[in-house]
């Protein structure tokens, strides 16, 4: 026990990397205790361990790998890792909660159905400027670790970068398995607004790579602002454009109907939430 106790202790394991670790046993303990399928609680508990073992395994590369290498790894590894925080918790299949969809469709009806109106009016090239943003939010993750990585000498910056990212990632797709709604694009009539060409690379992504269950609060909300706000402060000038994406992809998740307007509000507050801890680390 005393050993297996100072090989934990001697683990050279990053705090991006821990929110990683404790996110993959949250889940290990909400599949044995949430009212799904075996098959479903089966898949996530194993996704778990093997999430948990290999965020580990990366941290403790072989000592003869290369040093630039590993830190090229174990950089780059928290866009993978953010991924699997979105895709691990839908596999936990429970019914769509009505009753959170309904209040999330009528804070809509009550604060954003004016905006929601407006864009639809607007003119063809702002529609596609709004569905360009909610693309770029794919890339912003990676620019952002490119901005902070160019420009500081130590790993300090990239380091505080990815834990924020992570952790605003955790917070937002850790609710998943109690807060299941649809998003506004699949029950609603029509997206409001002209036809755009955009668009339909947006439906193809995520009809590719999406759970296709709406995530209260909004990853794409949390992590772009959780982004923006680490890029700003080691790089100043970069947040001249990081901020105006966030605010432009916020729009966008709510008036080309990907997102609820609470989702994006609360994911915005998760992203600033996620950042400050970042920073007290």
């Amino acid at each position: 026990m005393v050993v297996a106790v100072r090989l934990w202790s001697d683990l050279s394991v990053r705090p991006s990397e821990w929110v990683v670790v404790a996110y993959a046993g949250y889940l290990i303990v909400v599949a044995m205790v949430a009212r799904s399928a075996t098959g479903g609680r089966r898949r996530v508990g194993i996704e778990s361990v093997l999430t948990g073992l290999t965020v580990v395994a990366v941290a403790q590369l072989w000592p003869t790998t290369p040093p630039h290498l590993v830190a090229a790894v174990r950089n780059w590894a928290p866009l993978a890792y953010v991924l699997t925080l979105y895709w691990m918790p839908a596999h936990l299949t429970r019914a769509v909660d009505r009753h959170a969809q309904q209040r999330l469709a009528g804070i809509d009806r009550a604060w954003a159905l004016g905006l929601i109106n407006t864009a639809a009016r607007a003119p063809r090239w702002v529609v596609e400027v709004l569905e360009l943003a909610y693309l770029f939010c794919y890339p912003l993750l990676p620019a952002g670790f490119l901005v902070v990585a160019l420009s500081t000498a130590s790993d300090r910056g990239v380091e505080a970068y990815w834990t924020a990212v992570t952790l605003a990632a955790a917070l937002s797709y850790g609710w998943l398995p109690w807060v299941r709604t649809h998003p506004p694009r699949h029950t609603e009539e029509a997206i409001p607004g002209p036809r755009s060409a955009v668009r339909r690379l947006n439906d193809l992504v995520l009809h590719r790579a999406s759970v296709q269950l709406n995530t209260f609060p909004s990853g794409h909300a949390a992590t772009a602002t959780a982004a923006a706000m680490a890029v700003a402060t080691d790089v100043p000038q970069a947040g001249l454009v990081f901020f105006p994406m966030v605010v432009l992809i916020g729009l966008a998740c709510v008036v080309r109907r990907y997102h609820f307007l609470a989702d994006v509000a609360v994911g915005v507050v998760v992203g600033v939430v996620a950042y400050s801890a970042a920073r007290g680390l």
